[in-house]
């Protein structure tokens, strides 16, 4: 950059390319090192004794390659696993309707928000203000299936995790954190808010 700038009318573009090119390239490292003040925030209240250190998290690693076809369905249609997530936890609007119902509402919401996102971003190669529309859109979808993995994690009782970090991976890596959920919720009990497992009290009732 600093070559190919002695040919122009003010020398100062050339140092002015390069130093912003710098701060471009550290962007990415303000996220990592911003988890990694999380992190160790989390472990000094880990060894202060504020947090069990073998408290429940989810069945697998948020960056796990274990199941590599649901991955590739949750990069192409999200919606799927989502509104199947959301058929199972409840909790969410058109709930009252029944679980098929509030799976299908919200399969079409999240794959069309995540279209959108798609279309959009595509279309700034014509007008890059629709690239901004795309990433406002993409932001959302991120944010809603943070919100999810959130409650997820309350109807689970996971204590591993908290918002910042659910929205933090809903948006950088979505299909990974669908993953996740849709595992956990393949291989563990439903438990409510008093800490009853779902399966004994549909047991009870058909006693």
């Amino acid at each position: 950059m600093l070559y190919s700038g002695r040919n122009a009318q003010n020398s100062d573009q050339s140092l002015k390319a390069l130093q912003s090119a710098s701060i471009a390239a550290g962007l990415p490292y303000t996220f990592i090192l911003f988890w990694c003040a999380q992190s160790l925030y989390l472990l000094v209240r880990e060894e202060s004794g504020e947090l069990d250190a073998n408290r429940k998290a989810f069945c697998t690693f948020i960056v796990s390659f274990t199941d590599p076809i649901k991955l590739v369905l949750n990069t192409l249609v999200p919606g799927i696993s989502l509104g199947r997530i959301i058929k199972k936890v409840g909790g969410y609007p058109f709930y009252d309707l029944g679980p098929r119902c509030a799976g299908a509402v919200w399969t079409v919401f999240f794959q069309f928000e995540y279209m959108l996102a798609i279309i959009f971003t595509l279309l700034g190669t014509v007008l890059y203000q629709w690239i901004i529309v795309g990433l406002s859109a993409f932001l959302g979808f991120g944010f809603f299936v943070g919100f999810l993995r959130s409650w997820v994690r309350s109807k689970y009782m996971i204590q591993h995790g908290d918002l910042i970090t659910d929205c933090l991976v809903g948006i950088f890596l979505p299909m990974f954190a669908i993953t996740q959920m849709q595992v956990h919720v393949e291989n563990d009990e439903l438990i409510d808010v008093l800490g009853n497992r779902s399966k004994m009290m549909e047991h009870e009732v058909e006693i």
